[in-house]
């Protein structure tokens, strides 16, 4: 039920604060990871969010799976939409992040901006790429504009190389980066 603000009270169980004190003690600076359409991976089953769901084939949100570390295994039909009400959880997050902790690095990871909804209800306007992109890219401009210093790494998903008039590192597919 997060919203990309607080971390998992189990794991940081003071906030980022102290953490992001030490970081730049050492002369470092804070990054972190988003997840941009796989929510669940990041803010878990936030149920404000449920007309985000992009349907999945059968047009039904799939039931989550759990591996043996009760940790979510990645499911391919349990997306959201970026031109929803997610982007602006997500957005605020970051800006957040940016604000109080100092963040000057987000990887934007996990991108999949397409509908394979099988309705013709399923497909036009928050299920579009065009939409879903567009939004991303309003999203980069409104870091930048609240800390010019801000940078951006698309990872999967933002495969064209315009991405970097907003950011500054596209991820390659063809490159074997995560074996690497």
């Amino acid at each position: 039920e997060g919203d990309f603000k607080q971390p998992r009270q189990d794991l940081f169980p003071d906030g980022f604060e102290s953490m992001c004190k030490e970081i730049e003690a050492r002369g470092m600076q804070f990054g972190l990871w988003f997840p941009t359409s796989f929510a669940d991976w990041g803010i878990g089953s936030n149920s404000s969010l449920d007309d985000s769901r992009i349907p999945g084939p059968n047009g039904e949100w799939a039931t989550p799976q759990y591996l043996e570390n009760g940790l979510l295994q990645w499911d391919l039909t349990r997306r959201f939409s970026l031109a929803s009400d997610y982007a602006e959880v997500l957005e605020e997050g970051i800006l957040h992040h940016i604000r109080k902790n100092g963040l000057k690095l987000a990887k934007l990871d996990v991108g999949d901006f397409f509908s394979n909804g099988k309705t013709r209800e399923q497909l036009p306007g928050k299920y579009s790429t065009r939409a879903m992109h567009s939004r991303l890219l309003r999203m980069a401009r409104r870091f930048r504009e609240e800390d010019p210093e801000f940078r951006l790494i698309w990872y999967w998903g933002a495969r064209s190389p315009y991405f970097l008039v907003e950011g500054d590192l596209l991820f390659e597919p063809r490159l074997s980066m995560e074996g690497s």
